[in-house]
């Protein structure tokens, strides 16, 4: 399981499936933790706005957030 904390207001949402559209973008679908609504980021976004936590399967109380060395 891949998930993802907002860097701006803490969000956490599951990464559910990636696709290239059409047009060459790649669309992320993520489900929120919170309130488990669907919703799409683009992966300029997602790796401006979003870092990743890497949640163990066997334990899944510890989780690693993972950052950039370029945060802004």
């Amino acid at each position: 399981m891949i998930q993802y904390r907002n860097k701006h207001n803490g969000r956490i949402v599951t990464l559910i499936d990636s696709e290239i559209t059409d047009a060459g973008n790649i669309l992320h679908t993520v489900r929120g933790e919170d309130e488990g609504n669907l919703d799409f980021i683009g992966q300029y976004h997602l790796e401006k706005h979003w870092d990743i936590i890497i949640t163990d399967a066997c334990d899944t109380d510890s989780q690693t957030l993972i950052t950039s060395d370029e945060e802004e």
